[in-house]
């Protein structure tokens, strides 16, 4: 009797535990699911070391599938003239610079800030690098060709700027988030004179 007893109560405890380890887990995946699809403030990096360049991106989703997003670029060295070796006036690649940007982005899925999106953004600048373009991962129309050891000067130009494109941005781990952005834009020289350039933002960090 004390037998039937013991196993009855550790029958119960058994059941118990597992139902109580079941719905632990079953709350914990509802959360990081609730997490992953929930709109969250995230600060990301954007790398641009080889330019001598870095910048952040802080995007807040505004409900729904918009986000508003400030993104920021700061040239903090002057490494292209010892790569590449041309003679530059002062407007050229060797001065410091930043850039400021203000963007709207519309995802595609059901909340921002995760999964497809589009982006529309208009920013100032006062960057200009040795090929003429105006931030990291870039070509542009306006393209400086310039030959070794011989004088050359690169205009800056107006420092205003806009632009469009389309990226993806996922949750890689636990609020992770890597983002890459394709986008196009537009720039004025010093004689108003438009040109387009296409580039590549990469950027990582979190959401929280």
């Amino acid at each position: 009797m004390i037998k039937k007893i013991l196993y009855t109560l550790l029958l119960l405890f058994s059941i118990n535990s597992l139902v109580a380890g079941g719905t632990e887990d079953l709350i914990k995946r509802k959360a990081k699911k609730k997490k992953e699809e929930a709109g969250g403030f995230s600060i990301k990096l954007i790398p641009g070391f080889f330019w001598e360049t870095a910048g952040l991106e802080f995007e807040l989703p505004l409900g729904g599938m918009v986000s508003l997003s400030l993104n920021g670029h700061y040239k903090y060295g002057n490494a292209d003239q010892d790569k590449i070796q041309f003679i530059y006036g002062p407007e050229a690649y060797v001065e410091n610079g930043y850039r400021a940007e203000l963007a709207f982005k519309f995802y595609f899925g059901k909340t921002a800030p995760l999964g497809f999106y589009a982006q529309l953004q208009g920013g100032y600048t006062n960057i200009i690098y040795f090929d003429g373009t105006t931030r990291p991962f870039t070509v542009n129309s306006n393209w400086k060709e310039q030959k070794l050891n011989t004088p050359g000067f690169i205009e800056t130009p107006q420092p205003y700027e806009g632009g469009l494109g389309f990226g993806y941005q996922l949750d890689v781990s636990d609020g992770v988030v890597f983002n890459i952005f394709a986008g196009a834009q537009v720039n004025f020289d010093k004689a108003n004179n438009l040109f387009y350039s296409f580039f590549l933002t990469p950027s990582i960090g979190y959401k929280f």
